[in-house]
């Protein structure tokens, strides 16, 4: 695959990693990314390694401490990955939690507080 800027040449992508999507699907996010777009994401994943390598930009915050230092390690230049965990007083009770859920406000305050931070970033993608 290639990021195909607007005005610029198509540039190759590293396929080392690939998000697990359709065809149809990357293409879609591709086209709506320019060289110098800033994206912001909430919740990293292998979409943050292999989409930074087309913008200016990347914002990710990740609340599970693990995965956000695998991406973060793994990360192109343009990308930075915010770990944010959840509230430490209410992992027990969410982990305990029958069936699993995703969570509240409660569990992750300081994760959701990040998007606080999308008033100054003039953001042109949020995911």
């Amino acid at each position: 695959a290639c990021c195909r800027a607007r005005g610029e040449p198509p540039r190759r992508i590293d396929n080392t990693v690939c998000p697990m999507m359709r065809a149809e699907e990357l293409q879609f996010l591709l086209g709506g990314l320019t060289a110098n777009s800033t994206v912001w994401e909430w919740g990293s994943g292998i979409s943050t390694l292999y989409f930074a390598q087309c913008v200016r930009r990347w914002i990710s915050v990740e609340h599970d401490p693990a995965w956000c230092a695998e991406i973060g390690a793994a990360r192109p230049p343009q990308a930075e990955v915010r770990c944010v965990p959840m509230e430490a007083d209410r992992k027990a009770e969410y982990e305990a939690a029958q069936p699993p859920w995703d969570g509240s406000r409660a569990e992750f305050r300081a994760y959701v507080a990040q998007g606080s931070a999308l008033r100054d970033l003039d953001a042109d993608v949020v995911l």
